[in-house]
């Protein structure tokens, strides 16, 4: 039998599943027409006919079926970019794992969910792994608590001194930013000092302990 064939046959298979309204089958359509992609990834020639495609399968979709269409094209590298740019801005449960894993989010895609999303979506960006420090900085000026707590937890986000300066200074009146920046892997002697002052004893011997060879003694 040649090689073909089974794709051969699933894309008929596809093709009599597209006539139907069917919850099940459109979602059956649309995983199919994924699992063909990740075996076949697409050039960029055929970009704007599989986008129309996912488009006109997405737009008319029920929410449980774009969360699953967002599961699965989250770590695509062939994810057509008018498709990405739909579900980023969805509602979160659809664009959760896009903005939290796609390897196609740019900086730009993310500085404009901060701007024009919900603090849900805000949240998730600021919690995307190895983010830059442009985006962390745009995070930062948000000034919202919840965001910026999720920043300073997370380690992997560049943040510079600076970043850290900034996070702590609004500390000073967000409670819950203390003690993921106490733990923060960049926080040095200078930050340290500045936060003892606004934490409570057990962070205080946390930082104690940490900072005790590394120059002059926290109080």
């Amino acid at each position: 039998m040649s090689q073909e064939t089974p794709n051969i046959a699933r894309t008929a298979d596809l093709l009599a599943l597209a006539g139907s309204r069917s919850v099940d089958d459109r979602q059956r359509l649309m995983l199919g027409v994924v699992a063909l992609c990740n075996a076949n990834p697409p050039t960029d020639g055929c970009e704007p006919v599989l986008s129309d495609i996912f488009l006109a399968l997405a737009r008319d979709a029920e929410t449980r079926i774009r969360q699953t269409l967002a599961e699965q094209l989250a770590d695509a590298v062939w994810a057509p970019r008018a498709l990405l740019d739909l579900l980023m801005m969805d509602e979160i449960d659809v664009a959760r794992p896009v903005i939290a894993r796609s390897p196609l989010m740019r900086d730009e895609d993310l500085l404009r969910i901060l701007v024009e999303a919900t603090l849900e979506h805000q949240v998730e960006v600021a919690r995307r792994p190895h983010i830059s420090g442009r985006v962390a900085d745009a995070v930062i000026d948000t000034g919202l608590p919840a965001p910026m707590t999720a920043l300073a937890s997370n380690a992997t986000a560049e943040i510079g001194e600076s970043g850290l300066q900034r996070l702590i200074e609004h500390a000073r009146r967000i409670a819950a930013l203390r003690s993921p920046l106490s733990r923060h892997p960049r926080l040095n002697q200078k930050l340290a000092m500045t936060l003892y002052a606004m934490v409570g004893d057990a962070l205080r011997t946390e930082l104690q302990s940490r900072f005790v060879d590394a120059g002059p003694a926290l109080p």
